[in-house]
């Protein structure tokens, strides 16, 4: 079974939810002889890989094979996470007793305080057994991050993150307030932009993401 990276938000969503959206930007490298800023290349997008098609459908990058597989397989949630050391060597779930002793939270990826001893680990270094959360695909589609719709905003966990943006005291621009309800996709557009416009995938350069919608089969 593959696994899957998840950003602090998307965990707390899957928690809540039984069907989510995930997107992810997807890295274009075009192939020598191609100009990356002509506008007529077509997305093609089947049998699970990527890739921008110039005249005659020949392609003009490289192709990407989805990061989410394929519909329905299964994958397992990696998140920001701290192996209970102290509580008998096991790994403490959510809400769950450890060794007879009451367990600490260790996997919410947003908190950022811990007992005096215990250290986050990086989500990329969590074990399997670890895991509380696994994602069953239900579909994938490729389209321009602008392409998102209310409901898709809304199943990418949106109006949770910006409540919880404002409840840590976050500065947000005031045109926010009210928009996880009314407007969940400007929500989105911003939230977007703090994770990926450095990386060069801003919302204003509307490029074409990875749109994974998942089952959730377990939680933990």
């Amino acid at each position: 079974m593959k696994s899957i990276i998840l950003h602090g938000f998307e965990v707390r969503n899957a928690l809540k939810n039984d069907v989510i959206q995930i997107r992810r930007p997807i890295p274009i490298k075009f192939l020598p002889g191609f100009n990356p800023e002509w506008s007529g290349y077509v997305p093609i997008f089947e049998y699970g890989r990527f890739f921008m098609a110039g005249s005659y459908s020949v392609p003009a990058t490289k192709e990407i094979k989805c990061p989410f597989g394929q519909s329905r397989d299964w994958l397992w949630v990696r998140e920001t996470w701290c192996r209970a050391t102290r509580l008998n060597d096991c790994y403490s779930k959510h809400s769950n007793l450890c060794g007879g002793v009451d367990s600490w939270d260790y996997y919410k990826a947003d908190e950022k305080s811990l007992p005096a001893g215990f250290n986050w680990k990086p989500s990329i270094h969590m074990l399997r057994e670890a895991s509380r959360i696994t994602l069953e695909v239900d579909d994938i589609r490729v389209e321009l991050v602008q392409d998102i719709n209310h409901e898709d905003a809304v199943q990418e966990g949106v109006i949770d993150w910006i409540c919880n943006e404002y409840s840590k005291g976050t500065h947000l621009d005031n045109a926010m307030r009210g928009a996880a309800c009314s407007k969940p996709e400007r929500a989105f557009a911003l939230l977007w932009g703090s994770l990926y416009a450095k990386k060069g995938f801003g919302w204003d350069n509307n490029l074409p993401v990875w749109v994974g919608k998942f089952k959730v089969m377990e939680r933990k």
